[in-house]
């Protein structure tokens, strides 16, 4: 090589210079790929109650929870997204709320949020305030009046989606508009991981189970909800709720700051292909690590179904058998031949018989793989001869009265009474039981005060057990002389087992105190429907002023003669019943937990008494009044807590109800029923049959109940279904636990 000139060295040693500069620059400001942290996800639901709430953990604690986000998006790990899972804004997802609660808090988050909705934000239908407030602040939601939609975030695939009040308005079921999207999104999935989150755990709303079969057949990783208002670790489960280790791992995360003793929320780093979380905040500790479940496989194609193994029970009532479905297999068309000539294709139809006699009925259940045949011998009596023509029917020497009823003659025969079979998922069971109260002795007895207690709650499915009496017998015998009505009209198939095996899960527990001289059990249309829907409900008859109580002697106590005069008294009395039943609610009802939330309904005098009780026992979580005049301190002092009120049209504008709905600071729906005062009852459906089978009976009944009920059955019937529609939407919202 030869010398290097003076300038050739000069610019040499220039290179050299520039290429070390540019080492190290690329060194500095180019860190490795390994180096860049995964996504940070903060989740939580139940967030911000309307008042400013504070920064300590505790109830309305939305800024406590609020600066556990700020503080991990201030760390060196970031934050990706916030998740709020529903309930986002109490009492009613109000925009006001929105703007004065929630956006000070959680609204410091807006730029990397991504909600979805709750019950509460449906409190004001098609939730305004929540798609109105997340557009004025540029958050994403979806399509308004939809709430479903996706993003990317790493490796992972996020799903919001909408269960609204527990699947209702916005339907979670097969070939509705959000499975349809749901089935679509998850197909064109590319990302390893899959994360989706709405309010309600599955447990709580089982109309989830298709959405939820979706994402098992994906194979998706985590669900995140909220409603219970605390936390649940991540457990991975079916469609069904049963554990299984290739389902979705759920995780309840009801911490955001409304109450519940546990506050905090979700923090989940998402890796390539697993993730670790840990609950953050107060109340609850939790922590671990999982991988994810990778691409979804095809599944294998369908077994053909078995075909079903048909069973079917029967009861009787007089020449009416009434048919119940047991068939296993899941049959879905049923074929009845009742050994008269008649048939029908409904799943548990009834059969009123032309004349008595032993039948042989056959039961053919059918399914795609085939049908299967049952039978068995179905014998009904015909109804006694009519007494009429053979001299009027003598009452027995100390009639007993409902108040206002006058005297009813016998009708000839039987009348056929029916109650609407329940409309929920559980088969229901009722025990009988007495609670006494030491500090008060009966008159009539001399001995402590006792009050029958009737307890309804959701049985576990298992072979028919003996079905459930509507009255005892001595009651229903006073029932059946006072009302007119021929012996054994009250033997109603109540739909119901007694002292069937009880489920070990209650969704809450209702008190229902009935009518001044009337029976709890004119409400079980109301009750076994209730039961049916998983609450356990506690049915109170009161000694002196419901018609007739039996006691544990077997004493009958009717009435008080004077029990109009008497009201004042009897308010003050049923009050008091009502505390004595809530300190022994955990004898009454075992599958009570220290969660389960409490209610109380009442009809006319027993409404009255459930708005008092509200305000003496803060244990009563919510309450109903079916058409009772408010009276008593609560119409001064108010209720800060959820009550609801159906009534008369007219009723509203009454000075005692004006007065007292205006002091409900709490929520209260107010809903009206076209029928008087009975009419609120089974005399709804009673009445009515009795005027079907026996017109002048049916005018007779009706004026001896003066303030009437309905002569239409089709109208009886509507309600009833109103009722129990209106008594369950309220209760799924205010007590109803998972």
């Amino acid at each position: 090589m030869g010398v290097l000139s003076p300038a050739q060295s000069s610019l040499r040693r220039l290179c050299l210079i520039v290429a070390v500069v540019a080492s190290l620059i690329l060194a500095i400001g180019a860190p490795a790929a390994s180096a860049v942290a995964d996504p940070v996800v903060m989740a939580a639901g139940d967030i911000a109650c309307g008042s400013p709430g504070s920064t300590s953990p505790g109830a309305c604690s939305q800024a406590y929870t609020a600066n556990l986000l700020l503080s991990q998006k201030n760390s060196a790990e970031g934050l990706a997204a916030v998740l709020p899972l529903g309930d986002n804004q109490y009492p009613s997802g109000a925009l006001s709320d929105f703007q004065t609660y929630f956006d000070p808090t959680w609204g410091q988050l807006h730029s990397i949020m991504h909600p979805v909705l709750g019950n509460h934000e449906y409190d004001t239908a098609g939730a305004p305030g929540y798609f109105d407030y997340f557009a004025g602040v540029g958050v994403g939601t979806g399509n308004r009046g939809e709430g479903w939609y996706s993003f990317d975030l790493g490796n992972w695939h996020l799903i919001a989606l909408n269960s609204s009040n527990g699947c209702s308005p916005v339907s979670c079921a097969t070939g509705s508009p959000q499975e349809t999207w749901l089935r679509s999104d998850l197909a064109a999935n590319t990302k390893p991981c899959v994360l989706a989150y709405w309010h309600h755990p599955l447990s709580y709303a089982p109309a989830e189970k298709p959405i939820w079969q979706d994402l098992y057949d994906a194979r998706t990783d985590l669900v995140l909800v909220g409603h219970h208002h605390g936390y649940d670790p991540p457990v991975a489960h079916d469609a069904s709720g049963a554990p299984d280790p290739a389902g979705p791992r759920e995780v309840v995360v009801g911490t955001g700051g409304a109450d519940g003793g546990v506050y905090g929320v979700l923090k989940l780093t998402l890796h390539a292909k697993s993730f670790d979380w840990t609950f953050v905040g107060t109340g609850a500790t939790d922590s671990g690590s999982a991988v994810c479940h990778g691409p979804a496989l095809p599944p294998p194609p369908p077994p053909p179904p078995p075909s079903p193994t048909a069973s079917f029970t029967a009861t009787t009532s007089g020449l009416t058998a009434s048919f119940s479905d047991t068939s296993t297999g899941a049959p879905t068309s049923w074929s009845w031949r009742f050994g008269d000539g008649s048939t029908s294709t409904a799943q548990s139809p009834s059969h009123a018989y032309a004349q008595g006699g032993t039948f042989t009925v056959t039961l053919t259940a059918t399914n795609a793989g085939g049908s299967g045949t049952a039978t068995r011998q179905v014998t009904v009596v015909a109804p006694p001869p009519s007494p009429l023509g053979t001299g009027p029917v003598v009452p027995p020497a100390s009639p007993v009265a409902l108040p206002g009823v006058g005297n009813v003659l016998a009708a000839p025969a039987a009348l056929n009474l029916t109650l609407p079979a329940p409309t929920g998922p559980y088969p229901v069971g009722v025990r009988s039981a007495f609670v006494t109260d030491g500090a008060r002795i009966d008159p009539a007895t001399h001995r402590p005060r006792a009050l029958p207690i009737r307890v309804w709650y959701p049985a576990r499915t298992g072979p028919p057990a003996a079905p459930a009496s509507y009255l005892s017998p001595a009651i229903q015998q006073v029932a059946e002389t006072t009302l007119g009505l021929p012996a054994r009209s009250l033997d109603v198939v109540t739909h119901a087992s007694d002292r069937a095996p009880a489920r070990s899960r209650i969704r809450g527990i209702v008190l229902v105190s009935p009518d001044a001289g009337m029976l709890a059990a004119l409400n079980t249309s109301l009750i076994v429907d209730l039961a049916s829907r998983g609450y356990a409900v506690v049915a109170i008859d009161h000694p002196h002023d419901s018609a007739a109580v039996e006691q544990p002697d077997g004493t009958v106590v009717p009435a008080d003669s004077d029990l109009a005069r008497r009201i004042p008294s009897a308010f003050s009395q049923r009050v008091r019943d009502v505390g004595v039943v809530l300190g022994q609610l955990s004898r009454l009802v075992p599958q009570r937990s220290r969660t389960t939330r409490i209610a109380i309904v009442g009809h006319s005098l027993g409404g009255a008494v459930a708005a008092q009780a509200m305000l003496s026992y803060p244990r009563l979580a919510a309450g109903i009044d079916l058409d009772g005049s408010p009276r008593g301190r609560v119409l001064s002092a108010g209720l800060g807590r959820p009550f609801a009120l159906m009534l008369e049209s007219r009723a509203r504008a009454l000075p005692a109800f004006a007065r007292f709905i205006a002091r409900l600071r709490g929520p209260h729906p107010i809903a009206t029923l076209a029928v008087q005062r009975y009419g609120y009852t089974d005399l709804a459906l009673f009445n009515a049959t009795a005027a079907l089978a026996d017109p002048a009976l049916g005018s007779r009944l009706e004026q001896a109940l003066p303030s009437g009920t309905v002569a239409d059955l089709a109208a009886g019937r509507r309600a009833v279904d109103r009722e129990r529609r209106f008594l369950a939407s309220f209760m799924g919202r205010y007590i109803a636990g998972p």
